[in-house]
């Protein structure tokens, strides 16, 4: 079995999205489009080089709650081929939006992924 190797790391803002949040006014995709981009300049990769992007994403309501890994790959610009997937684990939604993008590389599903 291949092995996979994290070698970036970057998060969103954490704050309360309620009515008293900081965030609240904020969409999700305004959240996380300044991410993707920035793993891909500050790395140097190739658009054309993601195989998958999976979106971990815990509440999805509203803005959220249509498919928020497409409309991210969409904003950056990545190749129509490259696969989507939105998660939901509850908090545990970017640790298996990982888990998902290293098995597929273990198991010679695809060559690089992001989760995000």
């Amino acid at each position: 079995m291949k092995e996979a190797f994290i070698f970036e790391t970057i998060r969103t803002a954490r704050a309360a999205s309620d009515e008293d949040g900081s965030l609240k006014s904020m969409k999700a995709i305004d959240l996380v489009t300044p991410l993707l981009k920035s793993i891909l300049d500050k790395n140097n990769l190739s658009k054309n080089a993601i195989d998958e992007v999976i979106l971990g994403c815990a509440i999805q309501k509203e803005e959220q709650g249509r498919h928020l890994a497409l409309a991210l790959s969409t904003s950056v610009g990545l190749h129509q081929h490259a696969s989507v997937s939105t998660v939901n684990k509850g908090r545990a939604s970017a640790f298996e939006a990982i888990h998902l993008a290293a098995t597929k590389v273990m198991t010679n599903h695809s060559k690089l992924n992001l989760a995000v």
